[in-house]
């Protein structure tokens, strides 16, 4: 006896035989465990457990059959058979890494622009402010830079 596809094999082998695929499919698509199936996919919260649940059943069927069993669209069931096809029926997706590569002395410009000490004024805001007569001991304090005051004279 042939091996039955994966669509009939959980019919019971009298409902098989003789019958059309279409007849087939359709007793298939009213028996109990494809009614439980649907009833966990409406009870999932979100769309990736969704996604990767309808994956089990989408690649299997076609467009119009899924989303006529399970109440969505085409766009959905899209999703799901990619889902199956790229990770898997059920699989979660992996979590991507990103990574950013610099240069050594990109990386290097970087951090001594973090570390400098002053903030960030430039060469000629630190000697305008070093020769300040208002900044005494506070510059000198901070190496003679001193935050720069707009608007005052």
């Amino acid at each position: 006896m042939r091996r039955p596809s994966f669509r009939n094999r959980f019919l019971p082998a009298e409902w098989r035989d003789g019958l059309s695929k279409g007849a087939i499919q359709q007793q298939l698509m009213d028996s109990p465990f494809v009614k439980g199936f649907v009833d966990v996919y409406h009870a999932l919260q979100g769309f990736r457990a969704k996604r990767q649940h309808l994956s089990m059943f989408a690649p299997h069927f076609s467009y119009k059959m899924t989303s006529a069993v399970f109440g969505i669209g085409r766009k959905l069931v899209y999703f799901a058979r990619v889902h199956a096809g790229e990770y898997g029926g059920a699989r979660p997706v992996p979590p991507s890494v990103t990574s950013y590569r610099i240069s050594p002395e990109a990386a290097e410009g970087v951090n001594a622009f973090v570390s400098r000490r002053g903030g960030h004024a430039g060469a000629r805001e630190r000697a305008r402010n070093a020769q300040h007569p208002n900044l005494g001991a506070h510059a000198q304090a901070r190496g003679g830079v001193a935050p720069i005051r707009r608007g005052h004279s």
